[in-house]
């Protein structure tokens, strides 16, 4: 069994958010920062606390990736980094809210 690890998303990821995403959902219905931290961040956070050694390793030791369809948003990857007690910090955030193929809805 995994142990449970203790997530922090960093200063610099929810600068990431703020960039990516407006403050108000928009006219066309896509996704706003609330959104976001609302429906998609504590499930992101459950993985990385849960399933680290499941998810894919980078090329740097001590990072991996989550990438995940989203409830609110098409797809998104977050990068965790692995620090020295053992938690983990989400550092990187990149959210992509165009389908690959027309015929394929968000």
């Amino acid at each position: 069994m995994n142990e449970r690890r203790i997530v922090r998303p960093t200063r610099d990821f929810f600068e990431q958010v703020d960039r990516r995403l407006p403050a108000e959902r928009p006219g066309d219905g896509g996704p706003s920062r609330v959104d976001f931290l609302t429906y998609e961040l504590f499930g992101v956070m459950e993985r990385f606390a849960t399933g680290w050694e499941g998810l894919p390793a980078l090329s740097v030791p001590g990072f991996r990736i989550l990438i995940s369809e989203g409830h609110t948003l098409y797809a998104y990857s977050v990068i965790g980094a692995e620090q020295d007690d053992g938690s983990i910090e989400l550092i990187r955030l990149e959210i992509d809210q165009q389908p690959l193929f027309e015929d394929h809805p968000p």
